[in-house]
């Protein structure tokens, strides 16, 4: 049965080269009926990627597309974001040990509870794609959905992990993350990399 409304939810849209590539590639549903959202923390890159939406929305001018410059995390309060020597490391994690992140080096950002965004805007009967590449923080915020049920809503999802950069992430809490969406959400966790963009 076909769902109802298709949504794609980027977390970390850099400079939109996830869009492009699903957009380009992605193939289960027609990617022009999804409505997208992204979200990109980092000022100068919201900017540029601002620039880059446009030139979609020119080709496509009824694609629903958005960017909202915010965070996404585990609440809607603002948080810490920590610049680092490159626009593909800032992060929310003071603890990355990647990318020239010092805790002295920050702004302070908007946010959005990625669990609440979800369950106010969507229903269970919604396919949604989930991308992360939001450098650590998919450590707190999946976790988060696990506890509140939003990671019920999601039916796809595509994400670059970042355990091995973050000095207050074990492997062992990696491979528990990860077991528990794929044997209690069906959700396998497909690699994306800003990279290296194949959705």
């Amino acid at each position: 049965m076909d769902k109802n409304r298709k949504i794609f939810i980027d977390g970390g849209v850099h400079f939109g080269e996830s869009v492009t590539a699903f957009l380009e590639n992605y193939k289960t549903y027609d990617p022009l009926t999804f409505e997208i959202y992204s979200f990109e923390a980092h000022p100068t890159l919201a900017k540029d990627t601002m620039d880059s939406f446009n030139k979609v929305i020119n080709v496509q001018p009824n694609l629903d597309l958005y960017l909202c410059e915010a965070a996404l995390s585990t609440h809607g309060n603002g948080q810490t974001f920590y610049i680092g020597d490159s626009h593909y490391g800032s992060t929310t994690r003071v603890d990355k040990t990647t990318g020239g992140i010092r805790e002295d080096k920050n702004i302070s950002v908007d946010t959005v509870d990625i669990d609440d965004f979800i369950i106010t805007k969507f229903n269970l009967d919604d396919y949604i794609i989930l991308k992360l590449d939001i450098e650590g923080g998919e450590y707190d915020v999946l976790p988060h959905m696990i506890r509140n049920g939003s990671i019920k809503y999601i039916n796809e999802l595509f994400i670059e992990w970042h355990s091995g950069k973050l000095s207050q992430c074990t492997q062992e809490e990696h491979d528990a993350l990860v077991e528990t969406l794929k044997t209690d959400y069906s959700l396998e966790g497909r690699h994306w990399s800003a990279k290296y963009c194949d959705i």
